[in-house]
């Protein structure tokens, strides 16, 4: 356990295909999903559904298909953007500072397919807190 501004934090590697792993997820308040798990997307995300956490992801088109947050490298430096309405949905807000550096996308801007839509509750992470 790691603390970060006097709170503690849990880092823990979970397993898609271990079904105790599957039940950690949905009591996670962050979920990184790695971008090797791009074709399992839906499938996660379709079972964290109701489940009240901030989804994050490297896997491509992440936050226009409907992910929360999207990280990329861009010229050597971690870039990310971020789907305000699917935060919105899910009773979040990116503050101020947050917004001004993501580049802030919509569901549908691009072809690929979106990943499913959540209705999740947040509280302050990382300047996304609940409005």
């Amino acid at each position: 356990s790691k603390k970060v501004a006097s709170r503690a934090i849990e880092v823990r590697r979970l397993d898609w295909h271990c079904e105790a792993d599957r039940e950690a997820m949905k009591r996670c308040h962050i979920l990184f999903i790695g971008s090797s798990e791009a074709h399992q997307l839906g499938d996660i995300l379709s079972a964290l559904e109701g489940h009240p956490l901030l989804a994050v992801s490297n896997a491509g088109d992440f936050a226009v298909g409907g992910g929360m947050i999207e990280l990329s490298l861009e010229q050597g430096r971690i870039v990310f953007a971020i789907n305000r309405n699917v935060l919105e949905q899910a009773g979040l807000k990116a503050g101020s500072q947050l917004l001004s550096l993501a580049k802030i996308v919509t569901t549908g801007q691009s072809l690929r397919p979106r990943w499913g839509a959540r209705n999740r509750q947040g509280s302050l992470l990382n300047g996304v807190k609940r409005p």
